[in-house]
């Protein structure tokens, strides 16, 4: 019975590590779009003193 349990607990806690997991990797995407929107705004506004001011 001990090995039962013990297999049913670890079983739980995989879930809950999977679903967490899965959880930060949607997080990630959402900010990998951000960051993607971001540059792709910079990199369209080339003639901006933001960009020219570095020169």
């Amino acid at each position: 019975m001990f090995w039962h349990d013990r297999i049913q607990f670890e079983m739980r806690q995989t879930v809950a590590i999977m679903s967490n997991l899965s959880a930060r990797m949607e997080r990630i995407k959402k900010l990998n779009q951000q960051l993607r929107d971001l540059l792709a705004y910079f990199n369209d506004d080339t003639d901006s003193s933001v960009t020219s001011s570095t020169y």
